[in-house]
């Protein structure tokens, strides 16, 4: 009995519990891409060829085909130094800082976290839910802050809660991510 028990045990844990290990194992659709550079912003990453393309406010914004509310926002500022007086600053303390301020968003839920290990500079990603002000509806974002020698990027992708997000769109557009200039 006691060996029953165990080997349930064992079969428990190892099956199906773990979000990503499904999600693996998932086709994953298939996004064909072309290489999109931004000199002012300092980088170059794979984005999806049907997206049209724009700028403002220091963005570059990737909206997607056929009247879909789904946005890729891709932002670079220069990486900070210091956020606490006298210490150099981590990719810890930048994590740590991105999940703040998406928490800050309108009845904010981070419903998960995870990290990009395919990428050419570390990623941290976070899944979240929230309903902008004045709207009905609630909102998704696949938020990454990725960090180069010299900048960081927040990737973000916005689309309607419960709307399927193109994950391989995102992802190629993460593991694409270079840092020029």
């Amino acid at each position: 009995m006691r060996r029953t028990i165990t080997v349930l045990g064992m079969l428990v844990a190892c099956t199906g519990s773990d979000e990503e290990a499904k999600r693996d194992q998932l086709p994953k659709e298939s996004v064909r891409t072309h290489r999109y550079t931004n000199q002012q912003d300092g980088y170059a990453t794979d984005a999806p060829d049907e997206w049209s393309v724009s700028e403002d406010r220091g963005s570059t914004i990737f909206t997607a085909p056929n009247g879909k509310k789904h946005t890729i926002v891709v932002r670079a500022a220069a990486r900070p130094r210091q956020l606490v007086e006298g210490r150099n600053t981590t990719t810890d303390d930048i994590t740590a800082a991105t999940e703040r301020v998406l928490r800050t968003l309108p009845n904010a839920t981070i419903v998960r976290r995870w990290s990009f290990s395919d990428a050419a500079m570390p990623a941290q990603a976070f899944a979240v839910e929230f309903s902008p002000p004045g709207l009905d509806r609630r909102y998704q974002r696949v938020h990454v802050v990725a960090l180069g020698a010299q900048r960081l990027f927040h990737l973000s992708y916005t689309a309607p809660a419960g709307d399927q997000i193109s994950e391989a769109a995102l992802e190629h557009m993460v593991i694409g991510l270079q840092e020029e200039g």
